[in-house]
């Protein structure tokens, strides 16, 4: 397990292996950012089953902030109580998707962020989702996706 400054940026991946992939207009770089968020604040994660509104809001004045686009969202909270804190939530992006999924019990939550294109940084919303939710370690695996010729750009665990 990590910390959270631990989880990466777009700068995780070598400037030259971007700049490479820009130029010559490759899809990529799409990065994929999966965060195993532990120690995570069960007070925050009932705020959030109380008034998921809010929290959604919150999460797409975010995801604007790293420079995605929130096109619509699903949620779903567990056990048809909002003081249970365990809940599931899919954020549609013009860029892709982030995720999150709660297990209050393990004070943990699964974090998902996926972004194609430059605009966007999944592993700065992911370090913010992290903060907002309190998360006192992590575990952060960075995929670089789409086709490419270049083999060298592929998982790194964080």
């Amino acid at each position: 397990m990590g910390r959270l400054a631990d989880i990466p940026d777009r700068s995780a991946v070598q400037e030259h292996e971007t700049r490479a992939v820009w130029d010559r207009g490759d899809p990529r770089p799409s990065f994929h950012v999966v965060t195993d968020l532990y120690a995570v604040s069960l007070d925050k994660l009932k705020s959030i089953t109380r008034d998921m509104d809010s929290f959604v809001q919150a999460l797409k004045e975010l995801v604007a902030w790293r420079g995605a686009t929130a096109l619509g969202h699903v949620s779903h909270i567990f056990y048809d109580d909002k003081e249970s804190g365990a809940f599931t939530l899919l954020l549609l992006l013009q860029e892709s998707h982030v995720s999150l999924h709660s297990w209050p019990e393990y004070a943990f939550v699964a974090v998902d962020a996926f972004t194609c294109g430059p605009s966007a940084d999944p592993g700065l919303i992911c370090k913010d989702i992290a903060e907002l939710l309190g998360a006192q370690e992590c575990d952060v695996t960075l995929l670089v996706r789409g086709p490419s010729d270049d083999t060298n750009m592929s998982v790194r665990t964080i």
